[in-house]
């Protein structure tokens, strides 16, 4: 994974053969599962892809984005937001 300029992650996977209509991404907070059956008239060379991705403590997975082009699948996973602590209002 490659971290960009703002933050997020980037994973590039090879998946040339594979239709992007076949591909399937599950996300969790901590881990991207990318899964893709190829193919009966592709090429023997193209394999199966069952890939599992464990985002790390402080990515968020579900928090990703995924773009098919050219026979790569480009994710983006972004950083976990930090939520601030709010003050409540007590009532008496």
């Amino acid at each position: 994974a490659t971290v960009l300029e703002d933050g997020k992650q980037q994973v590039t996977i090879n998946t040339i053969g594979h239709n992007p209509k076949d591909i399937t991404v599950d996300v969790t907070e901590e881990e991207v599962t990318i899964k893709s059956t190829k193919g009966e008239d592709t090429s023997r060379f193209v394999k199966d892809i069952d890939l599992t991705l464990t985002v790390g403590t402080d990515y968020d997975g579900t928090k990703t984005t995924a773009k098919f082009d050219n026979g790569l699948l480009t994710l983006l996973i972004d950083k976990k937001t930090n939520r601030k602590a709010k003050s409540l209002k007590i009532s008496y």
